[in-house]
């Protein structure tokens, strides 16, 4: 079984979610064909939002039907979705003391910091949310569904 992280944004979420479908473009077909497994699991993450659901595969299909994303993904994940009742956000949360580069402190621990897929915790650690698909370690998809919850 793997475990996946789903990326998507405010607007291709609300229709993910009245239709069950997650959706992919051409740059992910290899990942879409070989990799993700009927009953895998994952996390829904909503830029500029956060984490908002889990979820559990279902089939998968290619369809070039335009049903309302941003863009069309033909390459869809079919899917059961439970939607949290919380947000979990991430954020930065380090701050570098910039007269002596090697200290770092943190500047408002939060979620972030117990995730192992993000491994840059510094302001550039959206860059390991900004791809549509991507594995992620059992231990954060059992860390996200809690805070969800």
């Amino acid at each position: 079984m793997n475990y996946w992280c789903f990326i998507t944004t405010e607007y291709n979420w609300k229709i993910c979610l009245g239709k069950n479908l997650f959706g992919l473009d051409y740059r992910y077909y290899q990942t879409w064909k070989n990799f993700v497994k009927k009953e895998d699991k994952a996390v829904i993450y909503v830029t500029k939002k956060g984490f908002v659901a889990t979820a559990i595969v279902k089939g998968k299909k290619v369809d070039f039907k335009k049903i309302g994303w941003t863009r069309i993904y033909p390459y869809r994940i079919l899917i059961n979705i439970e939607e949290g009742k919380n947000v979990v956000k991430l954020a930065y949360s380090l701050k570098e003391d910039l007269k002596k580069k090697e200290k770092v402190v943190h500047v408002n621990p939060n979620f972030i910091d117990e995730l192992i897929f993000v491994t840059d915790k510094s302001k550039s650690w959206s860059s390991f949310v900004y791809p549509s698909i991507l594995t992620i370690p059992k231990e954060d998809f059992e860390k996200v569904k809690k805070g969800i919850k």
